[in-house]
């Protein structure tokens, strides 16, 4: 949406930003989003950078795969040691998140093989993965079958 107002300690923000977000569904003193208008938290929201062209449906979009990807991410419960993840669906919303969040662990290497179509693999690879495998070639499981098992 667009920002209308702010309040005195909002730093990052001004009235006329064209923004997005998430907000807190636990934090019961907002009210919701499904709304004209609604207040939100300046942590919240960020700006939708001017020369982005893109949509507030598309923005939105974005917002809701970062934060579900990170929440798989914190699900995984990633080995110290390293292991082997598998990312079906690697080109698209949570996929391309999950590769860069995937890359960053700070842990033990991560082994990332991707599923995606093979015109989409050299971009998979510059997100994060190790290998690209083309789901449109053949099953991906037969593929992968003498690869070993995948921890994540």
């Amino acid at each position: 949406g667009v920002v209308l107002a702010v309040g005195p300690d909002v730093k990052q923000l001004t009235a006329g930003d064209r923004v997005c977000g998430v907000q807190n569904p636990l934090n019961n003193s907002l009210p919701g989003t499904w709304a004209e208008q609604t207040l939100a938290l300046e942590g919240d929201i960020v700006p939708i950078p001017a020369e982005c062209d893109i949509s507030f449906v598309e923005a939105a979009a974005s917002g809701m795969s970062a934060l579900v990807a990170g929440d798989m991410y914190k699900r995984a419960h990633l080995p110290a040691e390293g292991c082997r993840c598998l990312v079906i669906g690697a080109s698209g919303g949570l996929g391309t998140v999950l590769l860069q969040l995937l890359r960053g662990h700070t842990g033990g290497r991560v082994h990332i093989a991707a599923v995606c179509s093979g015109t989409n693999a050299e971009m998979v690879k510059r997100l994060g993965a190790d290998e690209a495998i083309d789901y449109r070639i053949g099953p991906f499981a037969d593929q992968l079958a003498t690869q070993g098992k995948f921890d994540v």
